[in-house]
C-alpha cells in the first residue's frame, strides 16, 4: 500500500517526456497532479487518525480475535436475531470475556474494517482519478502538439499564400500598367480617328449646307418672283375693281348731291317765303351809335371798400356746424376712427337735416 501511495504521489514520467510546445500547459498539468495528491493525502490522513490505537486484532490476542471473526462469519446478516445469536455463541466459546467487552470489541472491529475499507476505496478512487487525469493530460498534450503542428503548417501555408499573393499582385500591377498603356494608346487613336471623322463630317455638312443654301436661294428667288407676279396681278385686278367702285360711288354721290341740293333749295325757298319781311330803309339808325358803345362811354361807379371781392353763394358756418354729419365726423376724427369701415358705415346711415332736391342728385354713377 505504501508503494501504491508513493507511485500515486509521483507525477508520471509521461508528462515530462511528452512533446508539448506550451510550457504553461505542462506546468498546469503538474499542478493538477499535485492538487490531486494533496486532496487524497488529506483524506488518507483523516482515515489514519481513525485507525490510531487500533491494530489488526483490535487489542486482543490473535487466537481470540480469529475465533471472534470465525464465529461472526458463520452467521449471515439475513438471519433474524443475528447479533444475539453470535453474541451467545461468543460467550460460550470465550467464557473469559464479558458481554460488554464483546460489544466493545465488536464496535472496534467494525470501525477498523470500515476504516480499512474506506482507505481502500480512497486508494481506488485516487488510482482511478490519477489514471483519468493522466489520460486526459496525455490526450491534451497530444491535441496541443497536433494543434501546434497544424498551426505551423497553417503558418507555412499562409506564408506561401502571401508569397503567391505578392507575386500575383505584382503581376496584376504590371498587367494593369500594360492595360492602362494600351487603353491610353487606344484612346489616343480613337481621339485622332474621331477628330478626323469630325473634320470630314464638318466638311460634308458644310458642303451640304452650302448646296442647300444655294437651292433654297434659287427656290426663294423663284418664289419671290412668282409671288411678286401674283401680287401685281392681284393688285391690278384690285385697283380695277376699286376704280370701278369709286366711279360708281362718285356717280351715286353726284346724283345724291344734286338731289340734296335741289331739295335744300326748295326748303330754303319755302323758308324764305315764310319769314320774308319788307323793312323800311333807315340810314340814320344804320350809321348811329349802338347801345353797348353808349354804355361804355358812361363814367365808372365809385369803388366801395367794404364790398366783397367776389359774390359767394354758399352756407354759413352755423349752418355747416348744425349738420349732425359734420359733428359726428369731427368726433370720429378726434378718436382716430375716421378711416375705419365703422366710420364709413355710420356716416352713410346718417340723414341730413333737409333732404336734397331731386334735381341735385347725380345720375352719372348709377348703373
Amino acid at each position: 500500500m505504501d508503494d501504491q501511495v508513493a507511485y500515486l504521489e509521483k507525477v508520471p514520467d509521461e508528462i515530462f517526456i511528452a512533446d508539448c510546445p506550451y510550457t504553461e500547459l505542462r506546468s498546469d498539468l503538474i499542478d493538477s497532479f499535485h492538487s490531486l495528491t494533496e486532496k487524497y493525502k488529506l483524506r488518507l490522513a483523516i482515515v489514519g487518525t481513525r485507525l490510531q490505537g487500533l491494530d489488526r486484532n483490535c487489542g486482543w490476542n490473535a487466537a481470540d480475535h480469529e475465533c471472534f471473526q470465525h464465529i461472526m462469519s458463520q452467521y449471515s446478516p439475513s438471519l433474524r436475531n443475528q447479533r444475539s445469536l453470535y453474541i451467545d455463541m461468543l460467550q460460550r466459546m470465550l467464557p473469559h470475556i464479558s458481554k460488554q467487552e464483546l460489544s466493545v470489541h465488536e464496535r472496534q472491529s467494525d470501525w477498523y474494517h470500515f476504516s480499512i475499507t474506506q482507505k481502500n476505496l480512497i486508494l481506488q478512487g485516487w488510482q482511478r482519478d490519477h489514471s483519468e487525469l493522466l489520460l486526459r493530460a496525455l490526450s491534451m498534450l497530444e491535441d496541443c502538439r497536433i494543434s501546434h503542428v497544424q498551426q505551423q503548417e497553417l503558418q507555412k501555408q499562409r506564408s506561401h499564400q502571401q508569397n503567391i499573393c505578392l507575386k500575383l499582385r505584382a503581376k496584376l500591377q504590371r498587367w494593369r500598367i500594360q492595360q492602362e498603356e494600351a487603353a491610353e494608346l487606344e484612346a489616343t487613336l480613337a481621339a485622332n480617328w474621331y477628330k478626323e471623322e469630325e473634320v470630314k463630317l464638318r466638311k460634308e455638312q458644310q458642303r451640304e449646307k452650302t448646296k442647300r443654301a444655294q437651292v433654297k436661294k434659287q427656290v426663294k428667288s423663284s418664289l419671290i418672283k412668282l409671288c411678286h407676279c401674283l401680287y401685281l396681278f392681284y393688285r391690278v385686278n384690285f385697283r380695277k375693281e376699286q376704280f370701278q367702285q369709286k366711279l360708281q360711288m362718285r356717280e351715286a354721290e353726284e346724283k345724291q348731291k344734286q338731289k340734296d341740293d335741289k331739295e335744300r333749295e326748295e326748303r330754303l325757298q319755302a323758308l324764305c317765303n315764310q319769314v320774308s319781311k319788307v323793312a323800311e330803309a333807315n340810314p340814320e339808325r344804320m350809321m348811329g351809335n349802338t347801345v353797348a358803345w353808349r354804355v361804355r362811354q358812361q363814367p365808372e361807379e365809385v369803388f366801395t371798400l367794404q364790398r366783397p371781392l367776389y359774390q359767394l353763394n354758399t352756407y354759413t358756418d352755423s349752418q355747416i356746424v348744425s349738420d349732425p354729419r359734420v359733428r359726428i365726423e369731427q368726433a370720429l376724427r378726434t378718436a382716430g376712427l375716421h378711416n375705419t369701415p365703422y366710420a364709413r358705415q355710420i356716416l352713410s346711415e346718417i340723414q341730413p337735416l333737409k333732404p336734397p332736391r331731386r334735381d341735385m342728385e347725380s345720375a352719372a354713377f348709377r348703373s
